[in-house]
Order: C-alpha cells, then sequence, then structure tokens
C-alpha cells in the first residue's frame, strides 16, 4: 500500500540522453541538420534566414516579409496555397526574432515532398500582393495603437530603447509613422538579401524516411543562394540612454509596468551557463526569491519574473512585473534587496539543490524527441553553436557552487549598473 503521508524521496539527474543532429553542406552551400527518430510518420521542417529585425532599415520590413511569404507566389495564390496545406495537413507557423526569421512546418511523412515544393515557392517567388498588404498594415497599425495604451507594451519598447539607444538596431521600436513607409518594393529588397542568403540553413527531424530524406537533399540543394555578406549591414556600437530611471508616464493607469535590467553577454559567453543557474535562483520560476518576496509575502504583484535574452551581438538581463502604482517604488527597493542578498549571502544547498533539479527538468522536457529537441537545437545553431552547449550547460547545473553563484551575482547584480523602465505612474 502506498504511505500517502511520505513525500516521494527526489533526486538530482545525472545524465540526459537526446539525440544527436547529424549535419551535411550541401551543393549549393546550404547547411542541412537531421534528427531522426519519433513514433508517427511526421516530419518537422525549420528553415532559419538571416531576415530577423536588425537587418531592416525599417521597423516592421522584416515581420511583414516573413508574415506575407505565404500570401501567394508567382505559382499560387494566397487562398490556393491555404487549400493546399490544407489538403495536405500540413502546418505552417512563420516566426521572427531580432536576429533570425523563418519558418516551422509540420507534414505528415507521405506528404513531404509535395509540401516541400509549396514551402519552396514561399521562399524562391513570393509576390507580396498589394491587397495582402494593405490587410496586413491595416491589423497591425491596429493592434499597435491598442497595444500602445498598455503600460506592459510601452516599457517593453523603452527598456531595449534605453539599453541599446534609441537608433540601433536592437533597440528601434515601432512608430505610428512606421506604416506609411513600407511597401512592395520595401519588402522585395529585403527578401532579396535575406531569404536566399548562404547563412540560411534547414533542420529536418521526425521520420521522413530514406527515399524522402534524399530528395528533400536533392530539392534543398536546389534553392539559388548569394554569398555576398556584404548585403547585410554590420553591427554597430551599442550606446545606451544616459540616467538610471526612465520614465513612460501614463497617469490613467493603475498599474506600473517595471523593468529592471543591465546589458550581458551573448550565449557563447563562458558565464552564460552559470548566469541561468544565477537566474533561475532570483527570478526565473515559480519558486524563485522575487516571486516569494514580492508575490507570496508582500503581495505587490500576481507576477514577477527574469531571465536572460541572448542575441547574436549582445545580450541583457531583464527584471519584469506589473504593480499597483502605490506599490512602485517599494517594489524596485525589494527586487535591489533580493539582489544584494545575493551578492551577500550563500545560497542554501537545499534551495540550490531544488533548483538544480527544476532546471535538469527542464532541459529534459526541452531534449524530450525530435522534434521538442528540433525547437531547443534551433536557437543553438542560430547562435552558431552545437549541441556540446547543451552538454556545458548540464555539466554547469550539476556541479556550480554557492562560492561560484555569489561571485557571479557580485559581477553581474550590482544595483547601480541596473537601468530602470517605468510605465504608468509612480503612486502618491
Amino acid at each position: 500500500m502506498i504511505d500517502r503521508k511520505t513525500t516521494p524521496a527526489y533526486g538530482i539527474i545525472d545524465k540526459i540522453q537526446f539525440p544527436l543532429p547529424e549535419q551535411e553542406i550541401l551543393g549549393n552551400g546550404l547547411p542541412m541538420h537531421t534528427i531522426q527518430g519519433g513514433v508517427h510518420d511526421i516530419v518537422r521542417l525549420d528553415y532559419s534566414f538571416p531576415a530577423g529585425s536588425r537587418y531592416a532599415s525599417l521597423p516592421l520590413t522584416a515581420l511583414a516579409v516573413n508574415q506575407l511569404l505565404q500570401e501567394g507566389t508567382k505559382k499560387y495564390h494566397a487562398r490556393e496555397l491555404a487549400e493546399k496545406l490544407d489538403y495536405y495537413g500540413a502546418v505552417f507557423k512563420p516566426w521572427i526574432t531580432s536576429d533570425t526569421a523563418g519558418f516551422t512546418v509540420f507534414s505528415l511523412s507521405k506528404h513531404l515532398i509535395p509540401v516541400t515544393g509549396l514551402v519552396h515557392s514561399m521562399i524562391t517567388e513570393p509576390v507580396f500582393p498589394e491587397e495582402e498588404l494593405l490587410v496586413f498594415l491595416q491589423k497591425r497599425k491596429q493592434q499597435f495603437l491598442v497595444e500602445m495604451e498598455r503600460v506592459s507594451y510601452r516599457a517593453r519598447n523603452r527598456f531595449t530603447e534605453v539599453l541599446f539607444g534609441e537608433n540601433h538596431p536592437y533597440g528601434r521600436t515601432l512608430r505610428e509613422d512606421d506604416f506609411h513607409r513600407i511597401n512592395r518594393e520595401v519588402l522585395r529588397d529585403f527578401w532579396k538579401k535575406t531569404y536566399a542568403s548562404s547563412r540560411s540553413w534547414v533542420l529536418v527531424s521526425g521520420k521522413p524516411g530514406p527515399s524522402r530524406l534524399n530528395e528533400m537533399k536533392k530539392r534543398l540543394a536546389s534553392l539559388p543562394l548569394h554569398t555576398e555578406e556584404d548585403t547585410l549591414p554590420s553591427f554597430p556600437d551599442i550606446t545606451s540612454c544616459p540616467g538610471k530611471r526612465h520614465v513612460v508616464p501614463m497617469p490613467r493607469h493603475m498599474q506600473s509596468a517595471l523593468r529592471i535590467g543591465r546589458l550581458t553577454f551573448t550565449r557563447d559567453h563562458p558565464d552564460f551557463p552559470a548566469m541561468l543557474v544565477l537566474n533561475t535562483i532570483l527570478g526565473g520560476y515559480f519558486g524563485s526569491r522575487l516571486m516569494r518576496n514580492i508575490r507570496e509575502e508582500k503581495g505587490y504583484t500576481y507576477g514577477i519574473v527574469s531571465f536572460l535574452s541572448p542575441l547574436h551581438n549582445a545580450g541583457y538581463l531583464t527584471i519584469v512585473s506589473e504593480v499597483g502604482a502605490e506599490n512602485t517604488a517599494n517594489t524596485i527597493k525589494e527586487i535591489y534587496r533580493e539582489m544584494e542578498t545575493m551578492q551577500r549571502k550563500p545560497v542554501g544547498d537545499e534551495e540550490l539543490d531544488l533548483v538544480r533539479n527544476y532546471m535538469m527538468g527542464d532541459l529534459l522536457r526541452e531534449l524530450d524527441g525530435p522534434f521538442a529537441t528540433a525547437e531547443t537545437y534551433r536557437s543553438i545553431v542560430d547562435a552558431g553553436m552545437d549541441m556540446s552547449h547543451v552538454q556545458h550547460i548540464m555539466e554547469t547545473i550539476k556541479n556550480i557552487t554557492p562560492g561560484e553563484i555569489g561571485k557571479l551575482a557580485q559581477k553581474y547584480l550590482s544595483p547601480e549598473n541596473m537601468k530602470e523602465v517605468i510605465a504608468g505612474r509612480m503612486g502618491e
């Protein structure tokens, strides 16, 4: 009989087994990565291009190109594409980040080749129909106007401006007049420079089968790629906005949105794996110190979180919350108090073991099967790394000491080095 009065024993996860991708450079120079496995006859295709928002001279351009690839090509109208994808049971999901853009396609294995034909038509011959562009701009503008009334949106935008500078590709934010500057020529020019770049790559995961995989290689190798690296703009220097506190006044709101953080580093920095552990303790999971203090003990907010954002050429730490306006100042004080505590007092063994287990369990979820592994792998390859990075993170989680965490906190959690953004009002 199960003793329900005794808590089940738990132990630290020592090792995680996951499939290692195969890599091949095709005849046109396109890197192709493959993760084979799974139970069902389904294939996931990930296409990644150097087409993130940082490469566009106008805000909204990169997003518009990414979204409108599926709205018509020289061979197919938008409705035809949608009907054919639906007929084959395929799912097309575009995505975009600051550095990269692309899409993920799910297909039944038996329909992989015809689905690939549709996808490659979108990549190589989109037409960006005028009517579809106008609909896109109208919808996005309406969303933008709604978002501009939200404290969280205003704080997020201002925070990146403060960290990187208002004119930096990582700090530039959308303005209302940007919607009038986008046209088909702008989209076509951006598409030509980015969606046929030699810096693109493809990941195939699931169960394609040997014959279909070989046919996929032939089709991918036929994609036209250019190698003119100077078509993409270089990365400019970062010039953060002066001053520590930046307020976006929104006096009609009862809540304030807070963003506190600083510039850090890219994913390949030697401190990155240990910083993941430090961040998890501070505010990276539901039992974090910020959640226990500011949500559970003080009741200032329903939620507070911290996270790392590693980009291709920079990175930053952010603490995010929304609080009642009257609690804004006290919340900021408590955030800094938790930072200073991590600098002064070593993390206890019990808390560190809990965080180790949480993080290893999270990695288990992220590497559970070929599709989950593909999602994790995509972000790693986009950063120019391989799966040894995951192994390094695992080893750091298992072996990091309280002393190492304390030194890291002294290095990166000094309140005087933080930038603050408050959208809303400070209270009375």
